[in-house]
């Protein structure tokens, strides 16, 4: 009897501990006492909270490779469960405080769609579900998402939900259209900034909360600037305004550890009104920022407590910023004549004051007025001469023939930026002197960012600005200053030989590689080599196809092979100019299709390979222009463009297979028929036995050297009454020779003569004539 008691005693006694343990995992964290690390609700929550924390690192490092049973939604699942499970146990404010913790995280490790709905929205889903275009004033906002008013105690967080679902839904329309080129993801980006003004607008008169308007503010320029490089400036600048006004409407923001912050809004203002072609209103709210830091320099300098070396490297920052925005137009407007003023146009001669002492020119006067040292002279440099709404590859002029004063300052600018690299400019008034690659690089300095040498006001310029001169010089066709300094510039990147360099590397041979195509290069070249081709043909003059034809021929083969070398070397994003590679993809695939448009008349054609010159080099340059919009992922961009390279593509592949094969079937029937000739001279005939002549075909075609052949198909036999025999043994010859051997000038055939007209009194079958040999004509 006692053995059973005790099995029902030790049944019982688990029955009640799953009991325990059942209440307990539902018990509140409450239960157990103050929410604090000893809490076992608290430890447990955030010990999954751990793993699910490292699990989503493991899937964000680079190289990670998701097991084959493992399901795409598994984080999704696991933060759903962990969400159901712990959000009645914890406490209201622990609770929200943790989600949006957790969003903050995947947003950092770029899950955004998960960080969206799995935390933002989830806590958001309270306030109902109102789309943000709906909201468009500030009492609806406060209606949907503070019916309470602001002072409670989750305020503060449905802010920060706001701000992250914002920042999220922005990062949704970017990876499903990163180039913004469809309406409504320019429209949905549109939405989200004006939704994160009217969150700033409403959070700015709260001074506890300026963290939120510093954050929403990061979030408008993050957005801006993306939009900006896409050609929306005009779109952003209300947002970028606004955001530069809060940052000054905001006490607590005010301080000198926001400055460079502010100066960076300030900067970006200035450029989208550049961007607009609004130089007056950018040097002039340049100019303001310019007054708004000089008065916060007063303010400091009145305070007791000394200056620190980082507050002082902040003022000197932005005030190098604000000066660059404002030369920028100076540079250009100081130059321009009244209207109303005649004087004569002359060009300055650059030429004439090469050999003086540095400043040389009126350019070269403002850069040492405005700035110290040649960091800062050469950032203004650089700042001047960039524009957005110009692509490097496709240069020309920096202005029209008629503004003499506006080529003249490009010009100086140029000439000044050369001197600068050369070691001249800036507290040093004198050119070095030296090995010719110290002479032109002798102001090179270790690699850093260029405004940190401009802020410390000292002398000398990173490389890496260096191959951002050329690339200008090459778009605004300086030519002087291009050769000057492309061959030195890439010979010493070559040395270098540092991965970080590569793709300012391959940028200077891309440049090198599309310079022949350049307009006002082509000339020359094309003189060069009519040139050196006179010479060797004896001085024979040539012809314009034939020069370009031999000009371009090997330089389109080498514009392709450098764009291909970028497919070989690794690069990182960030490294390689894409605008670049695919202008010049763009640029080879035109003349490409040129090419193939002017001797392929349809799809049906077959022949067309054969009427090209030289036709595998095309096939070549074809399929590195299919790999390179590939490698650059134009069809994203442009699906119709890749489309059309790939089935140009095809059917050139197509077509070369078939002509290979006709090329070779031909040569057989060639070889038969010959042996066949050969094989019935040998034989014995009659004189008066008569050959049987069939012309079945005739056509004409132009073979890989340019050379017209008659195709007349031409079968022979001898002189059997048996037709059929006769047409099974045809032998195909590719020659009129044949037909010319053994029929007599005067046998031509003459339509309608019965028995008259043929070889040997034989008639044409359609005449009707007397018995005889029958003639296929």
């Amino acid at each position: 009897m006692f053995t059973p008691v005790s099995f029902a005693t030790s049944s019982f006694t688990e029955k009640m501990a799953a009991a325990v343990r059942s209440a307990g995992a539902s018990l509140p964290a409450s239960y157990y006492g103050s929410i604090d690390g000893n809490n076992p609700v608290i430890q447990k929550f955030e010990q999954e909270v751990e793993s699910f924390v490292g699990y989503m690192k493991k899937c964000s490092a680079p190289g990670y490779k998701k097991a084959q049973n493992e399901a795409c939604s598994r984080g999704s699942n696991i933060l759903f469960d962990l969400w159901n499970k712990f959000e009645p146990r914890l406490p209201k404010n622990y609770y929200y405080a943790k989600m949006l913790e957790m969003g903050d995280f995947l947003v950092q490790v770029k899950k955004y769609h998960l960080a969206l709905w799995q935390c933002y929205g989830r806590y958001l889903q309270r306030f109902g579900s109102r789309a943000i275009e709906e909201i468009t004033d500030v009492n609806t906002f406060k209606e949907v998402y503070f019916p309470d008013g602001l002072e409670t105690d989750t305020a503060s967080f449905t802010f920060q939900a706001l701000q992250g679902r914002s920042i999220c839904s922005y990062q949704v329309v970017v990876d499903a259209d990163p180039k913004l080129q469809n309406t409504e993801s320019v429209d949905r980006c549109g939405q989200i900034l004006a939704f994160l003004r009217l969150i700033i607008q409403v959070v700015l008169p709260r001074e506890p909360l300026c963290w939120l308007v510093y954050n929403g503010t990061v979030h408008i320029y993050s957005i801006s600037r993306h939009l900006m490089s896409l050609g929306h400036s005009a779109k952003v600048l209300e947002y970028l305004l606004w955001a530069s006004i809060s940052m000054e409407s905001s006490i607590p923001l005010l301080g000198t550890s926001y400055l460079t912050w502010r100066t960076t809004l300030y900067s970006a203002v200035c450029q989208c009104y550049y961007d607009c072609k609004a130089s007056y209103h950018a040097e002039t709210f340049a100019r303001r920022g310019l007054v708004k830091i000089s008065e916060l320099s007063q303010l400091e300098s009145m305070s007791s407590a000394p200056q620190s070396a980082a507050t002082e490297a902040a003022f000197r920052q932005a005030t190098v910023k604000m000066a660059t925005m404002i030369f920028k137009r100076v540079v250009f407007e100081s130059r321009r004549k009244p209207k109303g003023l005649l004087r004569p146009k002359q060009r300055s001669n650059l030429k004439d004051v090469q050999n003086l002492s540095w400043p040389r020119t009126a350019t070269e006067r403002l850069l040492v007025d405005m700035f110290e040292g040649s960091s800062a002279q050469f950032l203004a440099i650089l700042e001047a001469l960039s524009d957005s709404n110009r692509r490097i590859l496709q240069s020309g002029l920096s202005a029209a023939d008629n503004e003499v004063e506006i080529l003249d300052v490009y010009a100086e600018l140029f000439f000044a930026g050369q001197e600068i690299i050369a070691g001249g400019g800036g507290s040093s008034h004198h050119s070095p002197h030296g090995s010719a690659e110290h002479q032109v690089l002798g102001g090179l300095v270790q690699e850093r960012p260029l405004i940190s040498y401009a802020t410390l006001g000292s002398d000398g310029i990173p490389l890496s600005t260096v191959v951002k001169f050329v690339k200008l010089a090459y778009s605004y066709e300086h030519w002087e200053t291009f050769d000057a300094l492309v061959d030195i510039t890439l010979d010493h990147l070559r040395k270098q030989n540092i991965p970080q360099y590569k793709g300012d590397e391959q940028a200077l041979e891309l440049l090198l590689a599309m310079e022949p195509f350049s307009s006002n290069r082509k000339h020359r070249r094309q003189a060069s080599h009519m040139d050196d081709d006179s010479d060797m043909d004896g001085g024979l003059p040539l012809t314009q196809g034939s020069i370009r034809s031999l000009a371009s021929s090997d330089e389109i083969v080498y514009l392709a092979e450098v764009l291909y070398s970028y497919t070989l070397t690794p690069f990182n994003s960030k490294q390689v100019d894409k605008d670049m590679v695919v202008d010049a993809v763009s640029f080879l695939w035109t003349r490409c299709r040129n090419v193939f448009q002017k001797v392929q008349t349809g799809s049906v054609d077959s022949k067309f390979l054969l009427k090209i010159d030289n036709p595998e080099k095309w096939v070549h340059v074809l399929s590195i222009i299919h790999e390179m919009l590939n490698w650059c992922g134009v069809g994203v961009a442009d699906p119709s463009l890749t489309a059309e390279v790939a089935l140009r593509l095809a059917l050139l592949l197509e077509t070369a297979t078939v002509t290979d094969w006709s090329a070779h079937r031909k040569a057989a029937v060639r070889e038969k028929a010959a042996s066949q000739a050969t094989k019935q001279k040998d034989l014995p005939q009659d004189d008066n036995e008569e050959r049987i002549i069939l012309v079945t075909s005739q056509t004409h075609k132009t073979d890989s050297l340019g050379v017209v052949e008659d195709t007349s198909k031409v079968s022979v036999s001898p002189g059997r009454p048996d037709t059929e025999a006769f047409t099974q043994s045809r032998a195909s010859l590719y020659t009129t020779s044949v037909l010319h051997q053994h029929t007599p000038p005067a046998a031509a055939h003459s339509p309608g003569r019965a028995g008259q007209g043929h070889p040997g009194g034989v008639t044409c079958q359609d005449c009707h004539g007397p018995a005889g040999r029958t003639v296929y004509c």
